[in-house]
């Protein structure tokens, strides 16, 4: 048993040392996956929504400025450059170590859990994470479905 726990030790310890060698997601694929699913022949079309549902003319090429807190972007960028950005903010997050958000990113569905190893659960379920109530998220930010929500609601009534 003592050799057992060493081994499993020195694999853990291994994988850790390891991981920036082991993570298939790395923050350039991820936002190449971001451009791709903007792409109107992949399944939604948020171009055409955001042109027809939204009033906003130009779609994902619509320019906007950012605000997080009290901190004002000059700089103004398309949605489709925001949402590019996104993919590397979650894989990124300022101030946080990198990557800890995304051991949040998977999801088995045979077992219903996050990302593991052996047996020991790293990370949320991505379904659970996205899931979570306003406010609760906590490495690199909160942005789960409902604090998305409530950004986007006050994104459309505020001035």
């Amino acid at each position: 048993m003592e050799k057992f726990c060493k081994s499993v030790s020195f694999l853990f310890i291994f994988c850790l040392l390891n991981s920036p060698f082991l993570f298939a997601l790395e923050t350039p694929t991820h936002e190449l996956i971001n451009e791709f699913i903007l792409d109107e022949n992949v399944g939604f079309p948020l171009s055409s929504y955001l042109k027809k549902r939204l009033n906003f003319p130009d779609g994902i090429e619509e320019k906007f400025r950012a605000e997080r807190g009290s901190v004002k972007y000059e700089e103004t960028k398309t949605v489709e450059d925001w949402i590019k950005e996104g993919g590397e903010w979650e894989d990124l997050p300022p101030k946080t170590l990198p990557y800890i958000r995304s051991f949040n990113h998977y999801h088995d569905p045979l077992t219903m859990l996050g990302y593991n190893i052996l047996g020991v659960e790293l990370g949320e379920s991505a379904l659970q994470w996205a899931q979570e109530p306003p406010g609760t998220q906590w490495i690199g930010g909160y942005y789960s479905w409902y604090d998305i929500r409530e950004y986007f609601y006050n994104t459309l009534t505020s001035s």
